[in-house]
């Protein structure tokens, strides 16, 4: 369901051509989903991932370097870009956009998501990402939990049959056409044999500041482990990534947690209230202050970068409330300063074959490369270490180059002879 009018006049907004609730009468019950339907929604002021523009077009004369302003399709949202090239009255430009969003709701079918379900201009387009671990049965398994990397290209899922896949390369799904793009990995299968119970995964928790870092929890008791930890969540290939970070905590259900941005801290909600971490789960600390020892169902932190309350920190329990604390909340008075922009050293200018640039990467991370011609669209896409691009098979044009290291984007026009 979603509105935007601040009324009760919510809209059922899931449909899907291959969704049985849309081919033959399914109620919504224990078949379709679980009783607590998973679905998040990720948003970014400043994507540089998705291939997705939008149209300007001039309502009076531009110079190079004017800035200008671009209505997005939801309504109310614009962004301001500079002009890297002189615009006459009545010309179109594509411009790529960087507000984004993905709404993703799991299922015992598949795993869905959509990239306009804020846009009130027109119908939700739902998407089937992914259909691994879930089916529609007496006894159906599908999706118990979501989590979503901080740039948006993975999406993480658990099922209550204990399995946890990833979901790589979702900036590059756009429809069902574009989902083949996407790479499905299981990347955790946390079944123990000897338990009475199935086991359900029963949240998923990844670093905002580094997608590899994820924390699974599990619920029930006669579990030796509830919680676990990996360190390569965005690159294992299988399921020998996770390790358990049980440390001193009592054996008792696990069912939610957050990574805190700014410290790094595990803070787990468990059966008995809140349990946080300072050392990478080696020792847990119960948290007495604000909800009393009783089952908490959900932790979530204000992640979103623009935001007024950055930090700020929500709890719900079962029964007893929901709690909040802005300890962790931070100032946003520098927000346009998070992601960094600089100019890019790059050379030979023009290029025919290999355009170099040169910048300091003395860890050795991995750099983000893209290539956006004048129309706006991403001609070219790759994460790699070398500071150098073969640009042969480009067309001959005007191209901007732009590096991503980090939250630094280094970026410089070239032409291609």
């Amino acid at each position: 369901m979603r509105d935007n009018s601040r009324s009760n006049s919510y809209l059922e907004i899931f449909s899907h051509p291959n969704s049985k609730l849309t081919q033959e009468i399914v109620e919504y019950n224990y078949a379709w989903s679980e009783f607590v339907t998973p679905f998040t929604l990720w948003e970014s002021n400043f994507d540089y991932l998705v291939p997705d523009s939008v149209e300007f077009t001039a309502d009076k004369n531009y110079d190079l370097e004017d800035i200008i302003t671009i209505n997005t399709s939801i309504p109310g949202v614009s962004f301001k870009d500079t002009l890297k090239q002189a615009l006459a009255e009545g010309e179109s430009l594509k411009i790529k956009n960087p507000k984004q969003s993905i709404l993703v709701y799991g299922t015992h079918q598949a795993l869905y998501i959509s990239r306009n379900a804020i846009d009130f201009s027109g119908d939700v387009e739902w998407i089937e990402l992914a259909t691994d671990g879930c089916k529609i049965s007496s006894s159906p398994e599908g999706v118990t939990a979501i989590a979503v990397s901080n740039d948006g290209d993975e999406i993480y899922y658990g099922t209550n049959k204990g399995l946890v896949y990833r979901v790589s390369n979702v900036s590059q799904v756009l429809d069902d056409e574009s989902v083949s793009n996407a790479e499905v990995t299981l990347i955790g299968d946390f079944d123990q044999s000897g338990s009475s119970n199935p086991i359900v995964i029963t949240d998923l928790a990844v670093d905002p500041n580094d997608k590899e870092h994820l924390l699974v929890t599990v619920g029930f008791y006669d579990q030796t482990t509830n919680v676990y930890k990996s360190t390569t969540a965005a690159s294992a290939k299988d399921q020998s990534s996770f390790v358990s970070i049980a440390g001193n905590l009592p054996q008792i259900p696990v069912y939610s947690a957050i990574i805190e941005m700014t410290t790094g801290s595990y803070i787990i909600g468990t059966e008995y209230g809140l349990f946080s971490s300072d050392d990478g789960g080696v020792t847990w600390s119960q948290e007495l202050d604000g909800p009393p020892q009783c089952p908490v169902a959900m932790i979530r932190q204000q992640t979103f970068k623009w935001a007024g309350n950055l930090g700020q920190i929500y709890v719900a329990t079962h029964g007893r409330g929901l709690f909040t604390s802005d300890h962790y909340v931070t100032s946003n008075s520098n927000k346009l300063d998070l992601v960094k922009k600089i100019d890019l050293e790059i050379f030979p200018n023009p290029v025919t074959e290999r355009i170099q640039f040169k910048l300091e990467n003395r860890n050795n991370d991995d750099l983000l490369i893209q290539i956006i011609n004048m129309n706006g669209e991403l001609v070219y896409y790759q994460k790699q270490k070398d500071q150098y691009v073969n640009v042969t098979d480009l067309s001959k044009g005007n191209y901007i180059l732009s590096v991503q290291k980090g939250r630094e984007i280094y970026s410089s026009t070239f032409i291609k002879k």
